[in-house]
């Protein structure tokens, strides 16, 4: 097992460096892992927990909190991508329910909340409350995305659908969902509002129990649901491993979906493993398909995905399988360099060269293996 040394650690450290921008709209500083300095949700997340190992204090952080929160609209709703002068199809998109689990992550290293005020909490419970509520008006307990690139996973129009197309009740998107609600409790706690955290906690559950009715017995897998007809969008995206990620699954659904689909080299068991979509999906490609926008999350290994589903066999007791994944992982960093994404059947680099952000997680997953150690536990 390798552990990142102090010559990659440093590396790490000089990488972020290059990341500090300033937003135009609110005159926050704030990190992003892009050069066009956009502000992106998911993001933030993974890549704090990288400035956290860099030695970074947590303001970086809490200013990304702030700016989407200072964009939020009466509804809750808060542009999923942050861009100094743009505006396009991007600002209809929601930012993802990781807000208040980054609020934990700068707890963690803070130990106090005190710059959480009554306004911030009240729009974290706002945005929650947007993911929660608009966007489940069938009441199902399953929220949906508007498109793929809403997804982060932007080509996967196949399961998600193209720009506004409002279908997709995702697997990701509720096992999000489920741990934000989780996040968002811990926060009522801290702030002494028990009984708002109980009702956060009644929602987990709620979310919970609806993700299980997205597993098909026959196949061993999640599946996202077409809210349209109530039917299964039957596509083998690594979004649909998430139940392991987000603790929803059961023993005997966490090893099917091992020794079926994970450990299959058929799916997802390719040279650089974990791909973005079964090797088995039509849509498995290196490059970009008739139609595709954005980043390709075909035939292609991104690390925050990675590092997920390592997290989720780590807690099912699948260590060695989880090593395995975080080694290859380094591999590609090592072999390839620090880009966007690589490919699965090559460890090729590709996307943007170089790329500060979330692929840094790389270095320190074989870390985390060995310790045992699991940075986004909710307790």
């Amino acid at each position: 097992m390798r552990s990142i040394n102090e010559q990659e650690l440093n590396h790490v450290r000089k990488m972020l460096e290059r990341g500090i921008v300033q937003n135009e709209g609110t005159g926050l500083l704030h990190f992003t892992g892009y050069q066009n300095t956009t502000l992106y949700d998911w993001d933030q997340y993974f890549e704090g927990i990288v400035q956290l190992y860099a030695g970074w204090d947590t303001k970086y952080m809490i200013n990304a909190i702030k700016i989407y929160l200072q964009y939020q609209e009466q509804n809750g709703f808060s542009k999923r991508a942050i861009q100094n002068g743009y505006s396009g199809e991007e600002d209809y998109e929601m930012v993802k329910p990781f807000l208040s689990q980054l609020v934990l992550l700068c707890y963690s290293k803070d130990g106090n909340l005190d710059w959480v005020d009554h306004e911030i909490f009240v729009r974290l419970g706002k945005s929650l409350d947007y993911w929660l509520f608009v966007r489940d008006e069938n009441g199902n307990h399953l929220s949906k995305w508007r498109s793929s690139v809403e997804t982060g996973m932007d080509d996967q129009h196949e399961r998600g659908g193209v720009w506004k197309s409002d279908f997709c009740e995702g697997v990701d998107l509720n096992c999000y969902l489920y741990r934000e609600c989780l996040a968002y409790a811990k926060v009522c706690e801290y702030k002494f509002e028990k009984i708002l955290a109980q009702k956060y906690r009644k929602y987990a559950e709620e979310r919970k129990t609806a993700v299980q009715t997205m597993w098909d017995e026959e196949d061993g897998f999640y599946y996202d649901r077409d809210e349209r007809d109530g039917k299964s969008i039957k596509v083998k995206s690594i979004s649909c491993l998430l139940p392991i990620w987000a603790g929803i699954s059961e023993k005997d659904q966490v090893r099917r979906l091992v020794y079926e689909h994970i450990l299959n080299p058929m799916e997802f068991w390719r040279p650089f493993p974990l791909p973005a979509l079964a090797a088995s999906e039509p849509g498995y490609s290196p490059v970009h398909l008739e139609g595709d926008i954005g980043c390709n999350w075909r035939a292609n290994t991104w690390v925050p995905t990675n590092y997920m589903v390592m997290h989720g066999l780590m807690d099912y007791g699948y260590r060695d399988i989880a090593g395995f994944i975080a080694y290859k992982t380094k591999e590609l960093i090592l072999k390839s360099g620090d880009r966007e994404y690589y490919l699965t059947e090559t460890g090729e680099g590709t996307g943007l060269d170089p790329f500060w952000g979330w692929t840094l997680l790389g270095y320190f997953m074989e870390m985390e293996v060995e310790d045992n150690y699991n940075p986004m536990k909710i307790e």
